[in-house]
């Protein structure tokens, strides 16, 4: 039913934990009493301690036990039921770990903006470094390194090439408004909009609101 379903899924967002621990519970509570059930002997008193049997349930449902096993239909049928549903916890486990550690929409505009500003650093370091080698050969201190200024030709272009590539995978969740360095990459650059234009778009915003 898709009602069910649904309830399900906003129980499992609202408190996952408590809906976890709840299945876990009756999965291995109730096939634990079966299998107790089943294989006590008829007429005489149970084996003294309940967690033999929960026991038995926990590890025929995950690694197996080698020295306990159920011997009746009923206790097998018992911890064939846990061998079914414990994966199926599992998966809903897995599932609830893997969406609370994914990133937000806004976490992950974050990461890629601290990796902009990395690559982008990168690129102006080196162009410093270049006008700095450029100064030394004007006033001619350093002229003779030739291979340094080569070597630092490379690195400002492979850094270009890096955040050029960036900037191309990520162009709708990285802005950047320096122009310059926009064009010489060869993007778009994103212009600055008027608070006329804001006003504007707050005002429609309202709007389709409304």
């Amino acid at each position: 039913d898709s009602r069910r379903s649904l309830a399900f899924k906003i129980a499992m967002a609202a408190s996952p934990a408590i809906i976890l621990l709840f299945c876990v519970t009756l999965l291995h509570g109730s096939t634990s009493y079966l299998v107790r059930i089943a294989e006590g002997p008829a007429g005489l008193p149970h084996s003294k301690y309940y967690w033999d049997q929960i026991w038995l349930i926990i590890t025929q449902a995950s690694t197996g036990e080698g020295k306990m096993f159920p011997q009746t239909h009923a206790g097998r049928f018992a911890t064939v039921v846990s061998i079914f549903g414990m994966p199926l916890i599992m998966a809903l486990v897995t599932a609830n770990v893997t969406r609370r550690m994914n990133l937000s929409g806004e976490e992950m505009r974050l990461m890629l903006s601290i990796e902009h500003n990395k690559y982008k650093m990168k690129v102006f370091s080196c162009a410093a470094k270049m006008i700095q080698r450029w100064w030394r050969s004007r006033e001619g201190v350093g002229a003779d390194v030739a291979m340094q200024t080569m070597l630092l030709v490379g690195e400002f272009y492979k850094a270009g090439n890096v955040l050029y590539r960036f900037r191309r995978s990520h162009m709708s969740m990285v802005s950047e408004r320096n122009v310059g360095l926009s064009r010489w990459l060869g993007l778009p650059v994103e212009k600055k909009k008027s608070k006329e234009e804001e006003k504007k778009e707050k005002k429609e915003k309202k709007e389709k609101k409304e």
